[in-house]
């Protein structure tokens, strides 16, 4: 295939050297391709980019539910410490809530089945981040390549 295009190359080259008409065509053709080029290039890379800036709020909407989740673990042991230094007189109900509360705070820390406790949605939240950064280092990679297209 290689042969071919150097052939055609050669030929092209030829026929530029001979006419004038010729020469102008191949600097056409050229300036097309580079424009097709520059074209898919700038499509990319805005895709890269928006398709990064809809994991930035993914990744936010994840931290979020995170921090949610933390302040709801907050309150509920504020509660919980609050219950064991006032002591009402019923201690078995007492330990009873105590127990319940605490069951409810192992499950905001880490649930697997629903991948919704915090260390589920760090981890997650680190890999949407994970993601984002590697969109935007594509859309970065073209923008610079358009640059130096565009100087070139």
């Amino acid at each position: 295939m290689s042969e071919a295009v150097h052939e055609v190359a050669h030929e092209a080259t030829h026929e530029a050297a001979h006419s004038g008409k010729g020469h102008a065509k191949m600097i056409g053709l050229l300036i097309s391709i580079l424009a097709l080029f520059l074209a898919v290039s700038e499509m990319l890379g805005k895709s890269a980019q928006t398709h990064g800036l809809a994991l930035n709020i993914q990744a936010s909407d994840t931290w979020n539910f995170f921090q949610a989740k933390t302040i709801r673990q907050t309150v509920v042991r504020t509660a919980m410490e609050n219950a064991k230094i006032e002591q009402p007189g019923d201690k078995a109900e007492l330990d009873k809530q105590i127990a319940g509360w605490q069951a409810t705070i192992a499950r905001w820390e880490s649930e697997p089945s629903t991948g919704e406790g915090r260390k589920e949605l760090a981890e997650r939240a680190k890999k949407i981040e994970h993601e984002r950064d590697a969109y935007l280092g594509q859309y970065h990679a073209y923008e610079i390549g358009l640059f130096a297209e565009s100087c070139g």
